[in-house]
């Protein structure tokens, strides 16, 4: 789940390109917080602590900028061309009991019993869209497969979930199951050889009809 956890900042008293890689080279990362009628306030943050809230998953956290505190949410957050070091973070004000719908990712675990037995594991579904309080939204939907054989799924129904966060699909949904491998087509008759040629079929007609004649 992604607990309200506190990340410290503190204002930033100096804009600009210029000040944004000044802070960047002492180890920073400039960013914004918005939302919930107040004004922007722009702020500065040490890179550990905002690089190790995004790796754990954090989505909502308590941001504390020079002793004023705001339940937030990440919105955005920039990283450098080769994606090991955040540049930018924008966060948005939350009311903490605010539900709000949100797409995780569904996480699947295990060796399915079924497919060591031929099947195949067939994936339904790769996110679940959910409802639930800002600061209860899980970084993931874990399932568990481990028990699953041929002919088998797990449904919305089976999810084992805080009470607090809501699928929003019907009970009966497969997000995923194993099913039989597909069999070879079986390969079709040569046509030709099923049905007579068009000589053959009148020469039995003629044949047909003379032993009709000679019964008369």
């Amino acid at each position: 789940m992604s607990e309200a956890t506190i990340l410290s900042a503190a204002k930033r008293e100096r804009l600009g390109t210029a000040e944004c890689r000044r802070l960047r080279r002492e180890g920073m990362v400039p960013g914004n917080l918005y939302g919930h009628g107040e004004g922007a306030v722009s702020f500065k943050i040490g890179h550990d602590d905002v690089f190790q809230m995004v790796s754990d998953g954090h989505i909502a956290i308590d941001l504390d900028i020079d002793g004023k505190v705001d339940k937030a949410v990440f919105k955005e957050v920039q990283w450098d061309t080769f994606g090991r070091h955040i540049v930018h973070v924008d966060l948005i004000r939350v009311d903490p009991n605010e539900k709000v719908e949100v797409e995780v990712p569904v996480e699947i675990k295990g060796d399915a019993p079924g497919v060591e037995n031929g099947g195949i594991l067939d994936t339904q579904m790769h996110t679940l869209l959910v409802k639930c309080p800002v600061f209860k939204i899980p970084s993931s939907v874990v399932i568990r497969v481990g028990k699953l054989d041929i002919g088998e799924a797990i449904r919305i129904e089976d999810l084992e979930l805080d009470p607090d966060v809501e699928p929003q699909a019907t009970p009966d949904e497969v997000i995923v199951q194993v099913v039989e491998p597909r069999k070879p087509a079986e390969p079709e008759e040569d046509e030709a050889a099923a049905e007579p040629e068009a000589g053959e079929a009148a020469s039995a007609d003629e044949g047909d009809k003379a032993e009709a004649a000679e019964g008369e």
